[in-house]
Formats: C-alpha cells, sequence, structure tokens
C-alpha cells in the first residue's frame, strides 16, 4: 500500500514539477515540500543509504547549513533570515529524494524529460504568439520588450527557460536511444524554446543563453570538423544578432545593457548601485555576513546608501549576495561546487572522442555553471523557487554520472 501510494504521489509530481514554477512560489513550494516530507518519512532508511554512499558532499551540505544558520542567528533581523535558513536542511532531502525517484525508474526519467519538453513547447508558442501580437492566449501583456506568456507579472519566463533548457538537452542525449524517434517534436522544442529565451526581454536570459552556446561551443571545438565548428559558430552570431533586428527587444538589450556594462553613474546604473552597497556589506561583515537573505532589510541603512537603486530584495548577484548575507566563508563552499563542475566539463573539453552520453552529461553540468557564474545576474541564492531548480541537475548528475565513464 505505501509503495502504491508513494508511487502515485511520485507520478503526480513528475507531471506537475515543471508547471508548478511557472504559477508562482506556492506550488512548487508545496509539492516539492510534499515530496520531501513524504520521502523522509516513507524512504528514510533508502535516504540514510543514500547519504552514506554520497557522504562527503552530504557532509559539506551540512556544514553548510549550520553555517548560514549561524549567520542568522548572530543577525540583526533573525526572524526573517531564519525564514531562508532554517528549513535549508529540505534541500539535502530533496536531492536525495530525486536520486532515489530516478535512478533506478527509467520510466519516471523519461517521464520526466516528456513534461518538461512539453512545458517548454507550450510556453514558447504562446510567447512568439505574445511576441506578434502584444498579448499571450489569456490576455497577459507584453511591457517594454519583455514576454510575460504564463508567468503574468513575474518578468522571470526567460530566466525559467534557460535553467530547465539545459538540464532537457542533457536528459535528452543522456536517454537518446529511446528518445531518438521523436526528434523532431524534441528539436522543434529546443528549436522555439530558444527563440523564445532570446525574445524574452530580460537580460540575464539572454546572456546565460550565449554563455552555454559558448560552452557548447567549446565541447565541439576538437570533435567536429572545422566546417561544422564555423557553421556553429556563425549560428552563434546569427542568433546574437537576431533580436536586434527587431526595435523593442534591441532597445531594452542594446541600451540598457551597454548602460550597465560602462556607466558609471549610479544615479542611472542600478546593478553597479546593488553591488556596490553589497561590497560595502562585506566589507563590514567579512565573516558572517549580514545574515541569509537580509539584504532587503540593510541595504535602506544610511552606511550604504550609494543611490536611489541602493536597495532591491536582493543584490542580483550570486558571489556578491553571499559575500554580504553569509560572509567569504559562506562563499566557499558554493563557488566550490562551481569550480568543480567547470573542471569536470573542462575534462569533458578535452576528450577527442564525441559520444550523446559526454555531451548529455556535459549539458547537466553546464546548466550548474550557468546558475553560479559569478559575473551574472542572478536571482534570489535563498528564495526557493531558484533553489528547487538548482539542486536539480546536482542530482542528475550524480545519477548519470554512475552510468557513464569518460575519464
Amino acid at each position: 500500500m505505501k509503495n502504491k501510494f508513494l508511487y502515485y504521489f511520485n507520478t503526480f509530481f513528475i507531471i506537475t514539477f515543471f508547471p508548478s514554477f511557472v504559477t508562482g512560489v506556492f506550488f512548487p513550494n508545496l509539492f516539492c515540500g510534499l515530496f520531501i516530507i513524504l520521502n523522509l518519512f516513507l524512504n528514510l532508511k533508502n535516504l540514510k543509504t543514500l547519504f552514506y554512499k554520497y557522504l562527503k558532499p552530504s557532509i559539506i551540505f551540512l556544514v553548510f547549513y549550520l553555517y548560514i544558520l549561524i549567520s542568522s542567528l548572530l543577525s540583526k533581523h533573525i526572524l526573517h533570515s531564519l525564514e531562508s535558513s532554517l528549513l535549508y536542511f529540505a534541500y539535502l532531502i530533496y536531492a536525495l529524494s530525486l536520486i532515489l525517484l530516478f535512478d533506478k525508474n527509467i520510466f519516471f526519467r523519461r517521464l520526466f524529460f516528456v513534461c518538461g519538453i512539453i512545458t517548454c513547447f507550450i510556453l514558447s508558442i504562446d510567447s512568439l504568439y505574445e511576441l506578434f501580437n502584444g498579448t499571450n492566449i489569456i490576455g497577459y501583456s507584453s511591457i517594454d520588450g519583455r514576454l510575460a506568456s504564463f508567468f503574468g507579472d513575474r518578468w522571470v519566463l526567460g530566466r525559467y527557460l534557460i535553467y530547465i533548457f539545459p538540464i532537457l538537452v542533457g536528459i535528452y542525449f543522456l536517454e537518446l536511444d529511446f528518445f531518438k524517434r521523436y526528434k523532431f517534436f524534441v528539436f522543434t522544442s529546443f528549436i522555439l524554446t530558444s527563440i523564445t529565451i532570446i525574445f524574452s526581454g530580460e537580460r540575464a536570459a539572454f546572456l546565460m543563453f550565449f554563455l552555454y552556446l559558448f560552452l557548447i561551443f567549446l565541447f565541439t571545438f576538437n570533435k567536429v570538423s572545422k566546417l561544422k565548428l564555423i557553421i556553429f559558430f556563425c549560428l552563434i552570431v546569427f542568433l546574437c544578432l537576431l533580436p536586434f533586428l527587431f526595435s523593442e527587444t534591441s532597445a531594452r538589450l542594446k541600451d540598457n545593457v551597454m548602460l550597465y556594462l560602462t556607466s558609471s553613474n549610479l544615479e542611472l546604473n542600478q546593478y553597479l548601485s546593488m553591488y556596490i552597497t553589497s561590497w560595502k556589506m562585506f566589507i563590514d561583515n567579512p565573516i558572517l555576513g549580514i545574515g541569509p537573505n537580509n539584504f532587503r532589510y540593510v541595504c535602506s541603512d544610511s552606511l550604504y546608501y550609494v543611490s536611489k537603486w541602493s536597495c532591491s530584495s536582493h543584490p542580483h548577484n550570486t558571489t556578491l549576495q553571499l559575500l554580504s548575507e553569509i560572509g567569504v566563508l559562506g562563499l566557499i563552499p558554493v563557488m566550490s561546487v562551481f569550480f568543480y563542475f567547470l573542471i569536470k566539463s573542462m575534462k569533458i573539453v578535452i576528450l577527442k572522442d564525441l559520444t550523446q552520453e559526454t555531451f548529455g552529461l556535459y549539458s547537466l553540468q553546464c546548466s550548474i555553471i550557468i546558475y553560479l557564474f559569478p559575473i551574472m545576474i542572478t536571482g534570489n541564492f535563498f528564495l526557493s523557487w531558484y533553489g528547487f531548480i538548482y539542486y536539480l541537475p546536482i542530482s542528475l548528475f550524480m545519477i548519470y554520472s554512475n552510468k557513464i565513464n569518460y575519464s
């Protein structure tokens, strides 16, 4: 009875996983929370086994958890900070539960991919309709060159797609023997998703997408003919220039990106203002920081005021958010994860053999590199909406890396 119930719930969890993030924060928290709780009570023995199997990363995670908990308790805004840090240990259960879910159940892995690719396809079709008509099929409107789709007034369409796109590409090639019969639909969805990311009007998504393409270009550099390499490079250049051929997306990307990259005027450059503010916080609190997710409160302090843009819910850069909120010791384990996957990826890059499995695994690693890239505009590291996405490719990597030997 227990196994049957868990099977049905896991099926429900997989089907609703990708669409739930489109609705906001509530449903991802609800479904992922139930997933964690049920596995904690019904799969505790298996979770313990996995904990000891992945003992080193699990211990590192727990040390990081205790560290951010101490940072919260010693901060000036304890209760608010604890909202982000107290239950952070649940991500470890979540990651281990995902390994349990997908490791030996190929049906669940394939169902997960199908649900993800259908979600991308629907979002892309709806977004392209919005691009040409001004509103999507249910009436949400694009504003100042930014597409909304079903996200409504939350401008995260491009960010969401670029976060899950490398994961789906990775699963596709890792499970290619099964999915190649659906190649036309899958690649159509990939192309539409790429176009949607480019035209979403989100600067961060645009930059992340081309970082991903650059990483793919590195992978192919010594594995394909020069002609194919030149064609791929020309394709990247074409995709990079494509949104600049349209007035609304061109204005938003060209004018704002150039402003943020070149202007030192703090009254105009909001990102630079937030970055300087967060750096000042780090200088004053270099070890433990100001407490997880406390930037929104401390930024109003006159000590850290640099312009009207000093305050926000987070500094919009993971590196600076971690430095300011949990200090240099808190940054080290997160950046260690980044460099670990960067090194693993470079090992694949220098390989001359091109296989579908190594490319799939490489794409999963790229997703983690993109999330943690130090100089990228990012979302709130401690927001659960991002957290449940961040830990997904790490779990998938642990599953597939055990099945593939590329060293």
